[in-house]
């Protein structure tokens, strides 16, 4: 009985021994280390190559990148484990807390998340997030997870070296919240406005026109024989000459509201900010599987 019970008690601590082995490993941050597995989705070669990815674009984009993988979430979402992984480990390329991006494979939450940090909060925005997820997605439905991890790697490090605002002058993406265009209305139809310029050029053609017609009309007239003399024309009480003016009242106008897609983009080409558990802002966006 009593040697029964010794082997269920070395039974017992070495069941706890490993599991905070396990614990420890899944909590071991190793320096330059930037592909977290701990999902086993990917090879001894495949963690290799995103390793070497990872730490040539950081080195061009100044932004450290990471790819974490998990298949338990110890009860977080996974907006709340990236961040956290990332704070505990004290990520930065410039500094602790500084300029990185973790792009976590959540197996428990079927969710991929991306995290941001110090300057690409900034230059990750929510826009450039979801044409992120966009790339990564094309191959996430079909267990690339290789093919997904690259396409972050690659996408991310190339919005880290171009300016956010440049997004502004491509044809997919409007800054403006609604574009208003005005026209002028006129017996039920509608054209668009003219510039003052345009105006004049228009108002001097018909003008031509006009007196152009005028002009004939008179010359003919002319070579008609009179009928009629003026005191035709003249009344008993004299000459009488009806005055009459054309009054300018107003001019309405319609405006017409555009409203753009505002599932193409968020925060109207800037990032939404949290702060973490541990304090530190985040940016970041995620989309589920």
């Amino acid at each position: 009985m009593r040697k029964l019970t010794n082997i269920l008690i070395l039974t017992f601590v070495m069941v706890v021994s490993l599991s905070s082995t396990v614990f420890a490993a899944r909590t071991e941050y190793v320096e330059g280390k930037r592909v977290y597995d701990y999902a086993n989705l990917f090879t001894y070669d495949e963690e290799e190559a995103l390793e070497e990815l990872a730490k040539s674009v950081e080195l061009k984009a100044e932004t450290e990148f990471y790819v974490l993988t998990i298949d338990d979430a110890e009860g977080k979402s996974a907006m709340e484990y990236a961040d956290d992984f990332g704070d505990n480990g004290r990520f930065g390329y410039e500094e602790e807390y500084g300029t990185y991006i973790v792009m976590l494979i959540d197996m428990d939450n079927r969710e991929v998340w991306i995290s941001t940090s110090g300057r690409a909060i900034e230059y990750l925005n929510d826009y450039r997030i979801d044409k992120t997820l966009d790339d990564v997605f094309e191959y996430m439905p079909d267990g690339r997870y290789y093919k997904a991890a690259e396409a972050y790697i690659k996408t991310a490090g190339r919005y880290m070296l171009s300016d956010p605002s440049d997004d502004y002058k491509s044809d997919d993406y409007n800054y403006d919240d609604t574009y208003d265009d005005t026209y002028y209305y006129d017996d039920g139809t509608y054209s668009e406005d003219l510039s003052t310029s345009e105006l004049v050029i228009v108002s001097f053609v018909v003008s031509a026109v006009v007196s152009g017609i005028v002009l004939v009309i008179m010359l003919c007239g002319a070579k008609t024989k009179m009928t009629a003399g003026s005191a035709d024309y003249i009344g008993q009480g004299g000459l009488m000459i009806n005055h009459r003016d054309d009054t300018f009242t107003h001019t309405t106008t319609v405006k017409r509201k555009i409203e753009t897609d505002s599932g193409t983009r968020s925060g109207g080409g800037g990032s939404s900010v949290h702060r973490s558990s541990g304090g530190h802002s985040h940016g970041g966006g995620g989309r589920r599987f």
